[in-house]
């Protein structure tokens, strides 16, 4: 019986004893995913105000997510700004930017007391001696300088509804960034795949749901509208915009093509959006770089017709616009229009399609002011395709205007 009783007391006791032993194992894993949020958290901050620019600011992470930002004062803006747009955190996250402590540095100064020996002056013999009182110069001290502390303040930045970057490179645009609707990215998608062709564009766009700030929308709209403008007009650059605040920079084909980029770009600051940047008109050209500008300034949109005629398109009056500039900015300069169609239909009509097609292109860039002498054509229909006529987008890929710099 003793031995029964013995064996229960123990078996009392087992049961928890795990459990004392599991306490210390889990503060130790909460410490070690604790330290690695932080770390991660701490490091994407360094890198967002890295990637924008801003010096002098420290960063910590705590309690499980939170930043810490310290620096200048004068620093608080742009580091808030650069943090909250560097990418993921958690919900329950804040950030708090602490201004570093102004202290004057200078210690305090004491002079030592100075005193002066005393003077005797000696008896004489006309009258009673006479010794005249030690003089004396009390010490002087300089009062110690005041030290000021400038108190630290606290500030909770929200998270931007939209921030969308339209970079421009060739013959392409590659979006990047978030908005805040699905609306809201085929606003930007559609507008550039209109300025650039379907095929050129690059969407790159993520969708954040959410309740967006207010008049995000419309300012996503307004840079729709200028990246429908830089297509036929900005060789490189790109145009951003976070929340309602545009910033544009980049070249034009012409300078012509940046008056009317910056144009622009200051009609879409109105309705509460600020726009700010410039796009800045390019170098005077040789023929090798006109040759490499007209093939990208083409090889975007292009020009185009109705179907089977060689009636231009309204669409196509900025790239021919920008086409006669650019071939105006290097004097007496001789260009070839080549036209090339698809393989539908015999060969011998494509040619004569593709020979009217290059004429009208030729009798509309007289009219803008290039010079007939220098302009000559040339049709290849069906014989030089650049993609798979088995494909409605390699048909409409090889039906295409292009310009030989001779």
């Amino acid at each position: 019986m003793k031995h029964d009783g013995a064996r229960k007391r123990k078996a009392c006791c087992a049961w928890w004893l795990p459990i004392v032993l599991m306490i210390p194992l889990f503060f130790v894993v909460a410490g070690l995913s604790k330290g690695s949020i932080e770390s991660g958290l701490a490091g994407r901050a360094r890198a967002a105000l890295t990637r924008d620019g801003v010096s002098g600011v420290t960063v910590s992470a705590s309690n499980w997510g939170d930043l810490r930002l310290t620096g200048p004062g004068a620093q608080r803006a742009a580091a808030l700004a650069a943090v909250a747009t560097m990418g993921h955190r958690h919900d329950a996250n804040h950030v708090r930017f602490d201004e570093a402590a102004a202290t004057t540095a200078a210690a305090a100064t004491t002079v030592a007391p100075t005193t002066l020996a005393p003077t005797t002056v000696a008896p004489t013999t006309v009258a009673p001696a006479t010794t005249a009182p030690a003089t004396t110069t009390p010490a002087t001290t300089a009062a110690a300088p005041t030290t000021t502390t400038v108190s630290a303040t606290t500030t909770t930045v929200k998270p931007a509804s939209a921030d969308v970057t339209a970079a421009i490179a060739g013959t392409g645009v590659t979006l990047t960034g978030f908005v805040a609707s699905d609306a809201e990215r085929a606003t930007i998608v559609n507008a550039a795949a209109a300025a650039f062709g379907p095929t050129k564009v690059v969407d790159q766009l993520a969708v954040r749901a959410g309740t967006p700030a207010a008049g995000i929308d419309a300012a996503v709209g307004r840079l729709a509208g200028v990246v429908t403008s830089f297509g036929a007009r900005v060789e490189s650059g790109q145009a951003r915009l976070v929340d309602t605040v545009l910033t544009v920079t980049g070249t034009a084909f012409t300078t012509q093509a940046a008056t009317e980029a910056n144009a622009a770009v200051a009609g879409a600051a109105t309705g509460g959006v600020t726009a700010s940047g410039t796009v800045a008109a390019p170098a005077a050209p040789d023929q090798t770089t006109l040759s490499a500008r007209l093939k990208d300034l083409l090889g975007r949109s292009g020009i185009n017709f109705a179907s089977g005629s060689a009636e231009i398109t309204p669409e196509s009056e900025s790239v021919l616009v920008t086409a006669a500039q650019s071939i105006l900015s290097v004097p007496g300069v001789n260009i070839r229009i080549d036209g090339h169609t698809d393989d539908q239909g015999s060969a011998a009509s494509n040619r004569t399609l593709s020979e009217q097609r290059a004429n009208a292109v030729r009798q509309d860039l007289i009219a803008k002011g290039v010079p007939a002498a220098q302009l000559t054509t040339q049709g290849f229909g069906p014989d030089q395709p650049i993609a798979d006529n088995g494909t409605d987008a390699g048909r409409a890929a090889n039906r295409r205007i292009e310009f030989t710099v001779l």
